[in-house]
């Protein structure tokens, strides 16, 4: 009986167990090749991702910057001076006995400083709100890039299986598209500004802070140097001036 393991193939001078060495080493080698541009792919769409990651940080940093020289800009100076008069009553208690012109004022100077603190609060809560939102936005954007970045792959994975690894570029982008996934790895050409959207199609929401409250400061009634309280009686006084004193936060 012959041996069929041995027989000679006459077109390419081989046998055919050399001929099936040859075809599975061909398939290993196009598998590996395949495995390391699937490793390339990912590598680019991650940093893509880590650039836009790093420029919607930067636009945050920004705004936050903005809005901090706002509120001081805004609320600043009256603050420093309702502290220092404040301050300056404290002391004062050390020594001297605070009369009812003293316990009202002190209470006039902490509802302001309380008043300015509460509208930068809500101007700095409002903005953590916006960009929590965008970074949210970006993270699920990333999520879906990835898996959609799986099923090109798969696909591109399945097509060359079909074709018994036959020697061939690799070319995940004419996957994308029977996959929906389009994925452009350009790296952003400059850095993502404020109120500006994401070079790579991060779409994030313009925030200028045009749209923030605008500063608010307590009555002028309420400012260092014009601190006197109102002539109608409120409650707790009594006829004449005189009344309990009490929540000035001094302890006066």
């Amino acid at each position: 009986m012959a041996d069929t393991t041995s027989s000679f193939n006459q077109a390419t001078g081989k046998t055919d167990a050399d001929e099936a060495k040859r075809r599975v080493k061909s398939m290993m080698r196009e598998k590996q090749v395949f495995e390391d541009k699937a490793a390339e792919y990912r590598g680019n769409l991650h940093s893509q991702q880590t650039h836009e990651q790093l420029d919607l940080g930067r636009k945050h940093d920004a705004q936050s910057s903005k809005l901090d020289k706002k509120l001081h800009d805004a609320y600043g100076a009256n603050k420093a001076k309702d502290q220092e008069a404040l301050q300056a009553l404290k002391d004062k208690r050390k020594t001297t006995r605070p009369t009812q012109e003293d316990r009202d004022r002190a209470e006039a100077l902490q509802r302001n400083l309380d008043s300015i603190k509460q509208r930068e609060t809500e101007q700095r809560d409002a903005l953590k709100t916006r960009q929590e939102a965008e970074r949210k936005k970006l993270a699920e954007q990333h999520d879906k890039q990835n898996k959609g970045a799986e099923r090109t792959i798969s696909a591109a994975y399945q097509d060359r299986q079909s074709k018994g690894w036959k020697p061939e570029p690799v070319n995940f982008q004419k996957f994308e598209n029977a996959t929906n996934e389009k994925i452009s790895f350009q790296k952003p050409a400059r850095t993502v500004s404020e109120g500006s959207e994401s070079s790579q199609g991060t779409q994030t929401t313009s925030d200028s802070l045009t749209s923030s409250p605008q500063p608010y400061l307590a009555p002028k009634g309420a400012r260092t140097g014009n601190l006197h309280p109102p002539k109608e009686k409120t409650e707790g006084q009594t006829v004449g001036g005189k009344g309990s004193g009490k929540g000035n936060g001094m302890g006066m």
